[in-house]
């Protein structure tokens, strides 16, 4: 045997390491667990994370339903019952309301009836040539330009 082959087969008299990797890993398995222990056999990040998300899904839950409860808070605070119904208040509103939809159509009706560029003309004051014509029509476009 050559000293390389003792440097792998020997580890200076503790524990021979010419076991196969079965062997050992049973060896690992078979050890006493002291109580309340846990033996790692691998580092996982994998559990921390499943934690992490847990903690912000409870979070994002509990942030969910304290807006919803606020909600429904302020709704109830703004509802009114039928006891406070008040008839002639109810007619002023609606009075009002009628008034000013009124005066919204009608702002909407002027704007719209614009007073024509130019002024309709009768029939015996209609131009009867070419000539008389464009001379109208470069009055009405000086008009529509100031």
């Amino acid at each position: 045997m050559s000293s390389s082959e003792e440097e792998l087969t020997s580890s200076g008299g503790e524990e021979p390491t010419d076991r196969s990797f079965g062997e050992q890993f049973l060896d690992l398995l078979n050890q006493p667990i002291p109580e309340g222990k846990c033996p790692i056999l691998s580092l996982s990040k994998i559990p921390s994370r499943i934690q992490q998300q847990m903690k912000e899904q409870k979070k994002k839950s509990s942030e969910s339903t304290s807006v919803t409860m606020t909600k429904k808070v302020l709704l109830n605070k703004q509802h009114q019952t039928f006891d406070s119904f008040v008839l002639e208040k109810e007619s002023r509103l609606r009075k009002s309301a009628t008034k000013g939809v009124i005066s919204l159509f009608s702002q909407i009706s002027k704007a719209q009836n614009k007073a024509p560029i130019v002024e309709e003309t009768k029939n015996d004051e209609a131009p009867k040539d070419a000539n008389d014509f464009l001379n109208m029509l470069s009055v009405a476009a000086l008009k529509q330009a100031k």
